[in-house]
């Protein structure tokens, strides 16, 4: 088996070291409990008792126990100095092993630890299989180990007795990947991931390297382009969906080995083995799968926050010049009010005041004065109101950017699967309904999901239905829902259901 190189040898020194300790830390290690310090003096060699106090510290300090050669200077210092005995006093020579190894015991016992027997050791493998199975890096798993040990209440051991431990569990992982894949892998399936090591007849890059490349550009025609990359994967990724869910490398296990495929060169992958260059080439595939979704969710708010900007400038513009002829209709309409209906009441008072004339004079001049048209400068004044209150610019605005949009977020909505939910039950319902008609939507499309506003707004004066606008509607919705974790995608990185992000109940 080749060797795992997980820590650096200078890594591995420092760890099977004592600790570097400075003053404080020294004050705090060394200065140990009553029933230790009464141990050490009863203690018939002044070798023995530095010997034990240093070990007492050092545990105290690492969970760990070390080499008498490796004691540091300044902390035999500190010691002897404790017992009122000099630093010459103290040779590792002299601390004999077996009293060592009862000195640690009585540390273990006094501490409630147990030595790292075989029992810890079977705890620790079976650890460590499961840090294997979810595919942490080795460093991480050398961590985690000490810190399991410690957890577990037991000795922590020598880094080249836990290297040793997590080789064996990873090639054991391996090993047990390997003769999954040469088991569940059919023909087919072999020669989808072959062909991903061949170059295209009309190319001469190969077709892996093909399926490395992200666009983030949001024009239409490279929006496409991508869109066919991603439909390639997907078809390759329904393949083999059984073969990844039978090697259950999960979310870890698929960067760990798309990782590897990502930084090697194609001879670097043809020189493995059959069996480990399929593991690699399948968790790729997965691997871009779902960066390609994550890619595309990423284009389509990056496209939605660019619309909404462009269309609050455009309304605000349309908003404002509309402001300037409403100042100028409304200084039109007070001017004819003044001239034609209080002039008319101007002129009523007068006649209503005359001393010339009789009452009956009065009523018939009154009367001749009301037949006269006064109510065109109130009907415009109604209008213009009512066009105020309906202001419709906001949804006009909308519909015309809609064309533009369409063209980059439907090739999009047409090829996003979304998870299952209920609370986003009649959004799903209307995606589904665009998807099936290929985006032509219609008057029957589904309008669950909008608000009451929303769906008035869809029909126009004269009855027709507004489909331009309806498909913006969707799309903000769905905007909406994918930022609230309302709509979720199964296969991704940064979409998905946030249940799936917590650690499984199993574990």
């Amino acid at each position: 088996m080749p060797r795992m190189r997980i820590l650096t040898a200078s890594e591995q020194d420092v760890f099977d070291k004592p600790p570097l300790l400075d003053h404080r830390e020294r004050k705090q290690f060394f200065n140990l409990p009553k029933n230790l310090m009464d141990t050490a003096a009863t203690l018939r060699t002044p070798s023995s008792q530095i010997g034990f106090l240093l070990i007492c510290g050092y545990f105290r300090a690492a969970k760990r126990f070390y080499l008498p050669q490796d004691f540091r200077e300044p902390d035999i210092h500190a010691v002897a100095t404790m017992l009122g005995l000099a630093v010459s006093d103290f040779s590792p020579d002299r601390y004999a092993k077996q009293t060592r190894m009862r000195h640690q015991q009585l540390v273990l016992d006094f501490h409630g630890f147990a030595s790292f027997d075989k029992s810890a050791e079977n705890a620790l493998v079976v650890e460590i299989a499961t840090m294997a199975r979810t595919h942490l890096k080795p460093r991480l798993i050398f961590d985690r180990c000490v810190n399991f040990m410690i957890q577990r209440r037991a000795q922590v051991p020598k880094a080249g007795t836990l290297l040793e431990l997590i080789r064996v569990g990873l090639h054991e992982r391996k090993t047990e990947l390997v003769a999954v894949m040469d088991a569940q892998l059919n023909d087919e399936a072999r020669g989808l991931l072959d062909d991903l090591f061949t170059a295209p007849d009309e190319q001469n890059r190969y077709r892996l390297t093909l399926l490395k490349k992200l666009s983030q550009s949001t024009r239409p025609t490279r929006i496409k382009e991508g869109i066919a990359d991603f439909e390639t994967l997907a078809t390759l990724h329904g393949q083999l969906e059984g073969i990844l869910s039978v090697l259950d490398l999960g979310v870890a296990g698929i960067r760990y080995y798309a990782g590897s495929v990502l930084k090697s060169r194609m001879f670097q992958l043809q020189q493995r083995s059959e069996a480990d260059r399929y593991i690699h080439a399948t968790a790729f595939v997965a691997h871009q799968f779902f960066r390609m979704q994550d890619n595309l969710v990423d284009l389509w708010l990056s496209v939605m926050a660019s619309f909404q900007t462009t269309v609050s400038r455009d309304h605000k513009d349309r908003l404002l010049e509309g402001r300037k002829d409403q100042h100028q209709r409304i200084k039109a309409v007070v001017h004819d009010l003044d001239t034609e209906v209080f002039g008319l009441i101007r002129e009523i008072r007068r006649l209503a005041s005359a001393d010339d004339m009789s009452d009956t004079q009065k009523v018939c001049a009154i009367r001749g004065a009301l037949e006269g048209e006064r109510t065109d400068a109130f009907e415009r004044l109604k209008a213009g109101v009512h066009d105020v209150e309906q202001d419709r610019g906001w949804h006009n605005a909308l519909e015309a950017h809609s064309l533009r949009l369409q063209n980059r977020i439907n090739p999009v909505l047409r090829v996003l699967t979304f998870e299952p939910s209920e609370r986003a039950a009649p959004l799903l319902a209307a995606i589904d309904h665009f998807k099936a008609n290929d985006g032509n939507v219609g008057a029957r499309a589904p309008t669950d999901f909008l608000s009451a506003d929303e769906r008035a707004a869809l029909i126009r004066e004269d009855g027709t239905f507004r489909p331009s606008l309806y498909k913006v509607f969707l799309f903000q919705h769905v905007t909406g829902a994918i930022k609230s974790g309302d709509l979720n995608l199964a296969r991704s990185y940064k979409y998905r259901p946030m249940d799936t992000y917590l650690i499984d109940a199993d574990r």
